[in-house]
């Protein structure tokens, strides 16, 4: 009777299993398998590329929400037949005089489409001061604002570099006002940064259908004919 070492044979068993494993290929279907490695993304330190830092400049789309804030409350201030005056807006601060009834004022500055964010925050608080009405715009009506900016902003990038066709981009916001960008194999930024830096800039507004209106617009000319002029409000929508 043969006798094999327990040490032969678990070397038999190890040469068997090898040659199973390296005959497995032969019965796998390779597209299927291909499809299902799972692949890693070289980044920029491995393949290099181009390595860009956006910041966001909100200043000028805060000045535009007061701005348009400001023609809402007049509005509002007309439509309930309240007396005002001398507007002002400094920074973030704005202040009006007063001839009304403060009381009324403040119901109607209160009202929730004047002054509640979504969340149900005030966009702004309300001071009395000798027949001044002072309105202090709150941190988060700033924050909403940029928050937003910062949403359009990401939108606007992943578009762009839509166009260019980067594979595997990396498009991410960093803190409050900033977006990372990374184009793995992409050498030479210039052309991204050009890209990028074009400032885009859309705005809608009403046209003004009361003729007799004398508040809140203002009158812009048709490009195509310059004797021709429309009455849109100042509002941007």
């Amino acid at each position: 009777m043969l006798y094999f070492s327990k040490l032969k044979i678990f070397s038999i068993f190890i040469v068997i299993l090898i040659g199973f494993i390296f005959f497995i290929p032969n019965f796998v279907n390779h597209e299927y398998f291909n499809k299902n490695i799972k692949k890693f993304n070289l980044g920029l330190d491995l393949q290099g590329g181009s390595y860009l830092l956006l910041e966001i400049d909100s200043k000028p789309l805060v000045q535009q929400k007061i701005q348009n804030k400001i023609l809402e409350i007049k509005k509002e201030l007309r439509k309930n037949k309240i007396s005002y005056s001398s507007f002002n807006l400094n920074n973030k601060i704005v202040s009006f005089d007063i001839k009304s009834n403060s009381d009324k004022i403040l119901l109607v500055l209160n009202k929730n489409k004047i002054n509640y964010l979504p969340d149900g925050s005030k966009e702004f608080n309300i001071e009395q001061n000798n027949g001044k009405i002072i309105l202090k715009f709150s941190n988060n009506f700033i924050s909403n604002i940029k928050k937003n900016a910062l949403e359009q902003s990401l939108e606007i990038v992943r578009n762009r570099i839509d166009e260019i066709g980067t594979k595997e981009p990396t498009i991410i916001a960093q803190g409050k006002d900033r977006i990372l960008v990374e184009l793995p194999g992409l050498r030479d930024p210039s052309g991204i940064k050009s890209l990028l830096g074009k400032t885009a800039k859309l705005t809608f507004r009403f046209l003004v259908n009361n003729e007799k209106a004398e508040f809140g617009f203002e009158l812009l000319n048709d490009k195509s004919n310059n004797e021709k002029k429309y009455k849109v409000e100042k509002k941007i929508i």
